[in-house]
């Protein structure tokens, strides 16, 4: 049986989103993972297949404007603070455009979009059974450990598992048996446990988030039962039993923890750099190096994704990065909208659980620098593909 090119890229593309949730298990010598070397493995590979084929995919708007976004960021090479900095970062956004590219490209059914997000979920599952907590002084003086499955930072995890959250009700929704339905549903509470564990303020916002929207769906296409009403009730009393007083505390804490002044600190240094370059930024990666001078707590990113972007690639970058989010969020939503009206439960579930897997990164943007995280630009590729996935089937 003769394997082609293009199953062989599937099979390697499926290995790179199997490690996104282990990649720091998969260190090989210095800071490089498995993961990367994945990655230059499979370039080659793509680019012969690209001049193999007779037809080539039409690149989306939102193709368009991340490749103009990576250009600009290659650009900011030639007035960063730190060329070191900015060249490392230069890389990471260069490999994050070809997985998009990898990702509309080859993943372009529904069968390859339920593979691709059930192994992602399988990544999930090992980290969270081979990852462990955090053994930091100050961890353990505030008298908690933080589960940071895959050994990432805790924060990170939280949104990797909340992901895989929207994507086990994805598979909720468009299953046509009652027992793998369960299944999903027993993978869901899951990832809700490890997201817990990892007591991310951010993270729980963006399960509140993720259920506000599940809440709302059922509401509407249930006819507002009373049933479904108070089911959700019983499940956010019972999981409120089960989240730890210290999770509770965490969460209350609002502007008065310390965690949240130090970042307060972080942004107005941000914005001090910034406005010596406001047009251009500081350079992609620069931020530290900018505001290394102003700040009381040294080598701090800017933990705002929004601000992050603003002081190291300016006006111009955070308008290509705002202009690529929002307008999938609102293309999405306007989607779903659309076809609530028509018989077509397939694409109402499609276009709601991308609208809501791009929905619960906003917390991320406004308390992480994430713009450059893996499974955000994951989450941007497969809301892509699903779109083009379902023009297409609605064309044929």
């Amino acid at each position: 049986m003769r394997i082609s090119l293009k199953e062989i890229i599937f099979s390697y593309l499926a290995i790179i989103i199997f490690l996104i949730p282990i990649e720091n298990m998969t260190l090989m010598g210095g800071q490089a993972t498995l993961l990367r070397y994945l990655g230059f493995g499979i370039v080659p590979l793509f680019f012969v297949d690209i001049f193999n084929r007779k037809k080539l995919y039409r690149w989306s708007i939102e193709q368009w404007i991340f490749f103009i976004f990576v250009f600009w960021v290659i650009l900011s090479m030639t007035w960063s603070y730190s060329f070191e900095a900015t060249a490392t970062l230069i890389l990471t956004y260069i490999s994050l455009l070809f997985f998009v590219w990898l990702i509309i490209s080859y993943i372009d059914s529904l069968k390859k979009i339920s593979m691709a997000t059930v192994i992602f979920l399988v990544g999930c599952l090992v980290s969270l059974f081979l990852g462990r907590y955090s053994s930091a002084d100050w961890v353990l003086n505030a008298g908690y450990m933080r589960y940071g499955g895959g050994g990432m930072n805790y924060n990170d995890y939280a949104f990797i598992l909340a992901f895989g959250c929207v994507i086990s009700f994805m598979h909720i929704f468009l299953s046509r048996s009652r027992l793998v339905a369960g299944f999903f549903f027993i993978i869901a509470i899951v990832m809700l446990a490890g997201i817990i564990s990892t007591y991310s303020r951010a993270g729980f916002l963006a399960v509140a988030i993720l259920f506000s929207g599940l809440l709302y769906f059922y509401w509407m296409s249930f006819k507002r039962s009373f049933y479904i009403f108070i089911l959700v009730c019983i499940c956010a009393g019972v999981l409120s039993l089960l989240i730890p007083d210290v999770f509770w505390a965490r969460i209350m804490e609002g502007s008065s923890a310390e965690t949240f002044i130090s970042r307060k600190n972080m942004w107005e240094s941000g914005f001090g750099a910034w406005k010596s370059q406001p047009i251009t930024g500081v350079g992609a990666g620069a931020f530290v190096p900018a505001t290394i001078l102003s700040n009381n707590r040294l080598f701090l990113v800017a933990h705002n994704t929004f601000i992050s972007v603003l002081v190291e690639l300016g006006v111009v970058g955070l308008g290509l990065f705002v202009f690529l989010y929002f307008s999938l969020l609102r293309i999405g939503w306007q989607k779903f909208v659309l076809f609530k009206t028509f018989d077509n439960h397939k694409a109402v579930y499609m276009y709601f659980i991308g609208f809501m897997g791009l929905l619960i990164f906003i917390p991320a943007f406004l308390s992480l620098t994430f713009e450059y995280k893996k499974v955000l630009w994951f989450a941007i590729a497969l809301a892509i593909s699903c779109r083009r996935v379902l023009v297409n089937e609605k064309r044929s």
